[in-house]
């Protein structure tokens, strides 16, 4: 049996509490192995009140905090020299040390497993800087010993590397199923549709991030539905995203009519941010790379339509488990979101293995496999 240390190598914080809040959760039930569960974890500042709220929030994990990625790589390799067998669990992968560490051969590959988030897998930068990280970033990745990704990761990852322990795995979405609209509401919202009573609400990505092409989203809108729509666009996160946010009202203002565009400044609370999503006819997801499965799978949980970047990889799991949705490429107009939201309404959603708790059965093959303990859904 091995001991298990989970990384989490980026101060990304609110995705980092999402992972803590599901091992104290879920995970903690899984095992029999005397708790508490470890955790590495880089943080912006060590602050020792941060330290005393994880230890009360979770009260069945070891979570040891470092400021900023290079002191948490620092911290790993020397824990890697001291714990000889210790294997080690990357959860997203976006500190450059750790994989300079690999190469050089201060981290044994063979100890660590790297569960895909997404970013941390694609190459979406341009410039002589990213293009040279990426080339060393594909070598250290060969010396991973376990990958764990959605379908749609594992396929691109099997065309860079040659590897047969690529197994899935997802990321612990949150989910609310008392919000799950009843069998009236789906049929009220068809119906909604079939009569065209009111204009179409649009949600228009998952954040403020660049990624989502909300400049585009608001083009591929107005060319489909014209104006006589209301459009959701959640910009709350990243922070000082002021220009950006600037241009995108700018955008909106232009082809649409002045208050038909909300553009959410904020972050919302999760359930507020799940009534708005319940209230919206469609939504589009304009990422070319596998993001925001969170969204998207509220989206699946509330019926709501929606659109995906052709280049999307996340579209090989959607298609697996039988899931409509548009595409870029597709031809859409009033009818066809009829149809799909006929089709979407009679999705079984419980039977989905991207969807909590269908994704815990691989989670606990995935850490029965790096610890040699058995991890028993109870």
């Amino acid at each position: 049996m091995a001991d298990l240390i989970h990384i989490l190598g980026s101060p990304i914080t609110h995705h980092n509490t999402t992972v803590f809040s599901f091992f104290q959760e879920h995970i903690t039930k899984l095992t029999h192995k005397t708790l508490p569960i470890k955790f590495m974890v880089a943080v912006d500042t060590l602050d020792p009140k941060q330290s005393e709220r994880y230890r009360l929030d979770y009260p069945d994990l070891s979570i040891e905090c470092y400021e900023g990625k290079k002191q948490l790589a620092l911290a790993l390799i020397e824990h890697a020299k001291t714990h000889k067998t210790c294997r080690y669990f990357l959860h997203g992968q976006f500190n450059p040390k750790i994989w300079f560490s690999l190469i050089l051969n201060q981290l044994d590959g063979s100890r660590f497993a790297w569960h895909i988030w997404g970013a941390d897998l694609y190459e979406e930068e341009t410039s002589l800087k990213y293009k040279f990280f990426y080339f060393i970033r594909r070598f250290a990745q060969q010396r991973i010993e376990w990958f764990f990704a959605t379908k749609g990761d594992a396929e691109v990852l099997a065309k860079r590397i040659t590897h047969s322990k690529i197994k899935r795995l997802y990321f612990p979405t949150k989910m609310n199923y008392d919000l799950t609209p009843s069998l009236d509401v789906k049929r009220h919202r068809l119906e909604r549709l079939q009569s065209q009573e009111r204009e179409l609400t649009i949600l228009l990505g998952n954040s403020g991030d660049k990624t989502n092409h909300h400049l585009l989203g608001l083009d591929l809108i107005y060319k489909t539905f014209g104006q006589n729509v209301r459009i959701i666009i959640p910009m709350g996160y990243p922070e000082n995203n002021q220009t950006y946010i600037a241009e995108v009202e700018q955008k909106a203002n232009h082809l649409f009519n002045i208050g038909s565009v909300d553009i959410l400044k904020v972050r919302l609370p999760f359930e507020d941010y799940l009534k708005c999503l319940s209230k919206c006819d469609l939504a589009y997801f304009l990422f070319e790379r596998q993001q925001g499965i969170g969204t998207i799978s509220l989206c699946i949980q509330q019926c709501v339509p929606f659109v995906l970047h052709s280049e999307n990889a996340f579209h090989v799991d959607l298609s697996y488990e039988n899931i409509p949705y548009f595409l870029t490429t597709s031809q859409m107009d009033i009818d066809s979101l009829v149809e799909l939201q006929t089709n979407l309404n009679q999705v079984e959603i419980e039977k989905i293995g991207f969807l909590s708790p269908n994704y815990m059965s691989d989670w606990a093959q995935a850490l029965s496999n790096l610890t040699g303990e058995e991890h028993v859904i109870t």
